[in-house]
C-alpha cells in the first residue's frame, strides 16, 4: 500500500477537529501514536508521536491504569468496542478526567491488528455544559422581562421586577436602579428601585455622581464591567469618599 503523507495529514486534522485527542494501538508494530492534541489536552506542548503502552499507562492515575489496561485487553480478545472513563495526569501535576472510546481494525484476513480511539476531557465538557446552562438561564430572564415589560401597568411594579429579575440575570446578589434628575447644579443620579436589599438600608448613603468610574455609563457611552470594582484603576479616585 502507498503512503500517502497528504492523506494522513487530512486524516489527523479530521480526528483532532471531532475530539480533544486521540490514540492508535498497532499491535502489529507495537507502538502507539499520540496526536499532539492528546498531549495538549495534558498540558504538554509535543507534537504528535509514537510511544508505548507502557508510556501511556504512565499518563493514567495508578488506581485506573491495572483496570483499564486489563478491560482493554479483553475487548481485544473478544474484538468489541474499547470505553473507559479515566484520570490522566497533567503537566499542572493535578489529574483530569477523560473518557476514551476505541475500536478494533483488521487486515484483510480480518485479524485484528490494532486499535484506534478518540478521547474527551469531561471536566471539560462539565464547563461547556454549565456555560449552556447559564445561558439558557439567561435567556429565561430575558423572556421574563419581556412578558414584565408588555404586562405591568404600574411604573414602580415593572421597574422593581425588571430590576430583580436583571440582578439575577447577571448573577449578582444586589441590585439597584438609578434614573437621572436635573437640578440647579447640574445632572446626577437618583436611586430608584433596589433587588436583595431594603431600601432603607441605603438611606443615608450618599447619591452616586458622575466620577470617573460611573461616567462611561452615566454618558451612554459604555456598560461597566468589572469582576472586583476596588481593582478598578477608575476606583476611588473622588473626593470626598474616594469610592468608599
Amino acid at each position: 500500500m502507498d503512503f500517502d503523507i497528504y492523506k494522513l495529514q487530512r486524516f489527523n486534522f479530521v480526528l483532532d477537529t471531532v475530539s480533544d485527542g486521540w490514540w492508535d494501538n498497532n499491535f502489529q508494530t507495537g507502538k502507539v501514536y499520540w496526536s499532539s492534541n492528546l498531549f495538549k489536552m495534558l498540558g504538554e506542548d509535543r507534537e504528535e508521536c509514537f510511544v508505548d503502552m507502557d508510556f501511556f499507562l504512565s499518563k493514567v492515575h495508578p488506581e485506573d491504569a491495572k483496570e483499564l489496561e486489563d478491560e482493554f485487553y479483553r475487548c481485544v480478545k473478544e474484538d468489541i468496542p474499547f470505553e473507559y472513563e479515566l484520570r490522566m495526569k497533567h503537566a499542572s501535576n493535578g489529574y483530569i478526567t477523560c473518557f476514551t472510546r476505541a475500536k478494533g481494525y483488521h487486515d484483510d484476513d480480518q485479524n485484528i491488528i490494532g486499535y484506534a480511539g478518540l478521547v474527551t476531557e469531561l471536566t471539560k465538557k462539565a464547563k461547556e455544559q454549565d456555560v449552556m446552562k447559564h445561558k439558557n438561564q439567561q435567556l429565561e430572564s430575558l423572556n421574563k422581562i419581556s412578558k414584565t415589560i408588555s404586562s405591568k401597568l404600574k411604573l414602580d411594579e415593572l421597574v422593581q421586577e425588571v430590576t430583580d429579575i436583571t440582578t439575577q440575570f447577571v448573577g449578582a446578589e444586589f441590585g439597584a436602579f438609578f434614573y437621572n434628575v436635573k437640578n440647579e447644579a447640574g445632572e446626577f443620579l437618583t436611586l430608584y428601585n433596589l433587588s436583595g436589599a431594603d431600601k432603607n438600608s441605603f438611606a443615608k448613603f450618599p447619591i452616586p455622581r458622575k466620577t470617573e468610574l460611573f461616567a462611561p455609563t452615566y454618558n451612554g457611552v459604555e456598560t461597566v464591567i468589572s469582576d472586583d470594582i476596588t481593582k478598578d484603576n477608575r476606583y476611588g479616585k473622588s473626593a470626598p469618599h474616594f469610592g468608599m
